[in-house]
């Protein structure tokens, strides 16, 4: 039996064998798409039930089924998060480095970027957390990020004893983002911070 695609009539293919390849020109991309989509349901949920590495698999094949989009880019950002959570450090700075230099006009190019300050601190590298912080601040001032980051840096500077710069980046979080949902905790530590400056006098 003749394939249908070797018919051809007058050296046209049939009406019919048209409209089903016009259909499936059509029908494919919906149906990867949402084989992506299910791909990267699937890795969120292996991630909220702490199945890590089940995590990170299903989000690599969501990568695979279409890398150029926009559910790979987001894959890319989560796998790097699953390896802090896997207390692989190293891994997820690579990863979020890698990431915020393929995609630094992305949404999520900043948090990407506060990531790895976060790893660097859970790591001990206060330095390196501290200058991963302040690329955050200084790249992207409009990012809802900004008002966590100036925290982690405040908190930074506490620790290492200059409470005066720690207070300025406390009042410009509570100045410039009074809406920002850290503002409990800014006012608390604020207040801290001048009471113990206060005492040192």
């Amino acid at each position: 039996m003749a394939s249908v695609f070797s018919v051809r009539v007058g050296g046209v293919l049939p009406y019919r064998v048209t409209v089903v390849l016009v259909l499936l020109l059509f029908i494919s991309p919906v149906v990867h798409a949402r084989s992506q989509d299910e791909l990267f349901s699937q890795a969120k949920t292996s991630f909220k039930t702490i199945q890590y590495n089940a995590a990170i698999e299903a989000y690599q094949a969501a990568i695979e089924a279409d890398p150029k989009s926009d559910t790979a880019i987001r894959s890319e950002f989560e796998i790097a998060r699953t390896y802090y959570y896997l207390m692989n450090m190293d891994t997820c700075i690579s990863l979020y480095e890698a990431f915020a230099a393929a995609h630094p006009a992305h949404s999520l190019a900043a948090r990407a970027q506060k990531w790895i300050g976060d790893a660097h601190l859970f790591a001990g590298r206060t330095a390196d957390a501290e200058a991963a912080y302040g690329k955050v601040v200084s790249q992207y001032q409009d990012d809802p990020i900004v008002p966590e980051t100036l925290y982690e840096l405040a908190r930074i500077h506490l620790r290492k004893g200059l409470r005066d710069k720690a207070i300025d980046e406390l009042n410009v979080i509570l100045q410039g983002y009074p809406d920002a949902a850290i503002i409990p905790q800014v006012q608390a530590t604020l207040e801290k911070a001048k009471a113990k400056a206060a005492s040192a006098k």
